[in-house]
């Protein structure tokens, strides 16, 4: 039943926190939109309080693939069946992710199932988090602006983005000036070398 909560996680690269505190009128099925506005904790009293993200940059417009669309829109249609035979409400302020009930699911209990998941598909270790990471390093792969990348991720500064993904950038560098030469210098010999000199 997390199912979607984790290929939202994968497909956004929102914090757990993030996901575990959106409502449906935070999500613009029809923009493809995910609106961070807030955020969702649990404390070692077990209380759960929302709190607004610490940074303005954490404060966000995520714009979803459509494969989170269309999960979403499938998900939600489940939620408002399920809320009418349960006989709970349901309405714009419902959690996204939720209990049966439409009470908050225990953070530690998501990371839980999704470590059990990893271990038996065979990645034991990987964490919820690096669902976040994963989807990161897929887009800088894609050679999205690392601009992009901060925005989705809500870094406060793009130096943040830079120094937890610079391992991955000085390894696109071969890729990135692989056709540098041809695109720059265009006379050529047979072999491919400049004939300048």
């Amino acid at each position: 039943r997390l199912y979607p909560l984790f290929q939202f996680a994968i497909g956004t690269g929102m914090r757990r926190s993030e996901i575990m505190g959106l409502r449906w009128c935070d999500i613009d099925l029809d923009r493809q939109a995910a609106y961070v506005t807030r955020s969702l904790h649990q404390l070692h009293t077990k209380e759960y309080v929302v709190r607004p993200p610490k940074t303005n940059a954490g404060k966000r417009t995520v714009m979803l693939t459509p494969d989170v669309v269309q999960m979403l829109r499938r998900y939600r249609a489940h939620r408002e069946a399920h809320a009418i035979v349960m006989e709970v409400p349901f309405d714009e302020q419902s959690l996204v992710f939720c209990n049966d009930d439409g009470s908050h699911i225990r953070p530690d209990y998501v990371s839980a199932v999704w470590r059990k998941y990893a271990k038996t598909v065979g990645i034991a270790g990987v964490r919820f988090h690096d669902a976040r990471h994963f989807h990161a390093t897929m887009l800088l792969k894609q050679n999205v602006h690392p601009k992009v990348v901060q925005a989705r991720l809500g870094h406060s500064t793009i130096s943040v983005t830079l120094d937890t993904y610079s391992h991955l950038l000085e390894g696109m560098q071969a890729e990135a000036i692989k056709d540098f030469d041809q695109l720059v210098f265009s006379e050529r010999d047979g072999n491919g070398a400049s004939q300048r000199y």
